[in-house]
């Protein structure tokens, strides 16, 4: 089928390096900023909009699977890259091969991360969207363990999804 749109999308990467840099001056200085390039940077050009906003000031990249990382490290760029997404064995391998911080959503990627080889990790806390993460205490606490005495992974951060960051609380 044809299509009769004439739809385009015009992206400035000096907007996205000035806005970076705007983001940047309003954090304190030792809160470090990622910008996340997942989806080929939201159809805007991962590597490329990946250099603007590095050059704007942020000092982490995150994409939704290794193989974003993997051409991110294609193209050059050696900050840090944090992989959001769960993954399964070959995905922690390449984590470990090219340097991305892998997410551990639970015990069963913890136990494929562990097999992977050398790397950084985040785990991920269910705080209440309920799509991945430890829901459990007694589970975040026996991977907090278990990374402990790991001689091949190094815990280096913990993040969540929100369910509802705009929600107003009355507390």
């Amino acid at each position: 089928m044809m299509s009769c749109r004439r739809t385009y999308l015009e992206v400035d990467l000096t907007i996205l390096e000035q806005n970076a840099r705007l983001m940047r001056l309003a954090m304190p200085p030792d809160v470090a900023m990622c910008a996340v390039v997942k989806a080929n940077a939201y159809g805007h050009g991962a590597p490329e909009a990946a250099a603007a906003f590095l050059k704007g000031g942020a000092e982490w990249l995150a994409v939704a699977l290794p193989e974003e990382g993997e051409e991110l490290r294609a193209s050059g760029i050696t900050a840090p890259i944090l992989v959001l997404a769960p993954t399964n064995e070959e995905g922690y391998a390449l984590c470990a091969r090219k340097r991305l911080t892998a997410s551990i959503h639970d015990l069963n990627g913890l136990a494929a991360a562990e097999k992977a080889g050398e790397m950084d990790v985040h785990l991920v806390a269910d705080t209440g969207l309920s799509r991945d993460g430890f829901r459990e205490e007694a589970q975040w606490r026996e991977a907090i363990a278990r990374l402990e005495r790991s001689s091949s992974l190094r815990l280096t951060g913990a993040f969540t999804h929100f369910a509802d960051a705009d929600g107003v609380s009355d507390e």
